[in-house]
């Protein structure tokens, strides 16, 4: 899977449940440390206005399965190796 793809998988697993009153920015998107089988797509949480909520927010995309989800699901799915 290209960079360009796990990107637009992260920003679409982002985007389905946008909340109004925060923003996500995508930071940037690499093969993940955790294992070699994901892409890792990192979020800083805005505010509305702009001041950072938390973060950053790790999103991890399956190269594999060309499926985006959190960190907690990939634990709960017992999919990562780590």
């Amino acid at each position: 899977m290209s960079r360009e793809r796990a990107k637009q998988l992260a920003l679409d697993y982002v985007n389905k449940d946008r909340h109004k009153n925060f923003e996500l920015e995508l930071m940037g998107v690499e093969m993940s440390k955790i294992s070699p089988k994901y892409w890792a797509a990192s979020f800083e949480v805005k505010t509305s206005e702009g001041d950072i909520l938390e973060g950053p927010l790790l999103i991890l995309v399956d190269d594999v399965l060309e499926k985006a989800m959190s960190l907690d699901e990939a634990v709960e799915s017992r999919q990562t190796y780590f």
